[in-house]
């Protein structure tokens, strides 16, 4: 499948005009403006445990911490999902997205996947892992971009958009660049490129991740937030290495950042706990940007 676009994609037109101009209603995308304040999030995968003996109570906790909105990860806690949607509906929660994975979105899994989706919510669907020979060079790489392409295509008369989830094996080069960049450059531009701050920075040559945003405008609708440290494994955000102000402001300009989802796994740290310190923080970030 041969990618389809104007003879300007919206990835070069933000390029050339810096980011700075609004592409509401292209696609479904929404770039806000610089005054605007993109809502903060966390994945249900952080919180699995305390979910899975009371997903209730852990739904109202994260309200409770300021987050507007969850992530799931294709788990549901042993609950329907009319109930779960009741739930997020009682404490004011949105759902960013969904954790699958791309078979699910393909063949005959396709319609139960929709038809869980659509009663969840979720309209971004997030590829959460990939086998190794996927990506293991470009030939594997356009063939993946073309089955997201495809899958792509299906989503869309839903209203839902497929993205990919970045480990930090994607940053791997081949061919003189990155494959990552490989796969953002060969898919249509409603793909997501969901960017995992933590993930990337622990891959063998980490990428620079402010970079990565810049170069792949527009793409970063969704995006992980995740401290890394190399001396401090445990650092809460702003405690760490990312260059978190010329990271928020890329999202909020030539990201086309729809949402923040806070991720944070350290064994031994309570979750709700850094959850809690980490959005606060965050938020502190999100101000001096």
């Amino acid at each position: 499948m041969k990618r389809t676009t104007a003879p300007v994609s919206r990835r070069d037109f933000l390029k050339l005009t810096g980011g700075t101009l609004a592409v509401a209603g292209l696609s479904g995308f929404r770039m806000p403006p610089l005054d605007s304040k993109i809502p903060i999030g966390t994945q249900m995968w952080v919180v699995r445990q305390e979910a899975a003996e009371d997903l209730a109570g852990t739904l109202k906790a994260l309200a409770d911490l300021g987050y507007q909105g969850v992530e799931f990860a294709d788990d549901y806690f042993g609950h329907e999902i009319k109930d779960i949607r009741m739930m997020l509906d009682d404490n004011g929660l949105e759902v960013m997205g969904n954790h699958i994975f791309l078979q699910s979105m393909q063949g005959e899994e396709l319609s139960k996947t929709l038809e869980v989706n659509e009663a969840l919510g979720a309209k971004n669907l997030i590829v959460r892992w990939l086998r190794p020979e996927q990506y293991a060079n470009k030939d594997a790489l356009l063939t993946l971009s073309e089955e997201m392409n495809a899958v792509a295509a299906q989503l869309r008369p839903h209203g839902m958009r497929v993205g990919y989830h970045n480990h930090a094996e994607i940053f791997a080069v081949h061919d003189g660049e990155m494959a990552w960049n490989i796969l953002a450059d060969n898919t249509d531009d409603d793909v997501i490129m969901q960017l995992d701050t933590g993930n990337a920075m622990h891959a063998p040559e980490p990428p620079d991740v402010v970079e990565l945003m810049r170069r792949n405008a527009g793409r970063t609708l969704t995006v992980h937030i995740k401290p890394f440290s190399a001396e401090t494994p445990a650092a809460y955000i702003g405690q760490d290495d990312i260059d978190w102000k010329s990271f928020i402001q890329l999202a909020e300009t030539v990201g086309g950042t729809e949402c923040y989802i806070i991720e944070y796994e350290i064994p031994g740290t309570p979750p709700l706990k850094a959850l809690e310190a980490n959005i606060a923080l965050f938020k502190e970030q999100v101000k001096a940007a």
